[in-house]
């Protein structure tokens, strides 16, 4: 009589699953740091501009008839910047709550013991990730 087929234990299935899972948490958690780093310098940079901006504009009466076309010209560019850098701050602030769910999910099944089941589900969880990578400018489709 053959002996039965051996199969791994579940020990050593969840072992697996947590090193399978360990280094796509740890790219979750790199991408959230460069995020952050970057919306950091971003929001920085805008206020300094917005500083910069505030001062091209004065506040006198009548300053607006008066104003040179190099500082209108100057002050119209800076608008349009300080429009991109907005719009990239809302940008940041997606991709950073679906990284940080997705990396909450990843956390939460390793508290339950089932990491590699929760964690290799990603692509069924959060409202179809695939799809809403394509929210970012950056990875439109054009």
């Amino acid at each position: 009589m053959a002996k039965p087929e051996r199969f791994r234990s579940p020990e050593r299935d969840l072992q697996t699953d947590i090193q399978r899972i360990a280094p796509l948490r740890a790219e979750i958690a790199k991408a959230l740091a460069g995020i952050e780093r970057e919306r950091e310098g971003l929001t920085r940079r805008l206020e300094e501009a917005r500083l910069r901006a505030a001062s091209l504009l004065g506040n006198e009466d009548g300053i607006y008839y008066e104003r040179e076309p190099a500082d209108e010209q100057m002050l119209v560019e800076a608008e349009a910047q300080m429009k991109q850098a907005e719009a990239r701050l809302r940008q940041l602030a997606v991709q950073q709550g679906m990284l940080a769910g997705w990396l909450d999910d990843i956390d939460q099944g390793d508290d339950s013991g089932m990491a590699g089941q929760h964690a290799l589900g990603l692509a069924q969880m959060r409202d179809t990730p695939a799809r809403r990578f394509f929210q970012f400018a950056s990875w439109r489709r054009r």
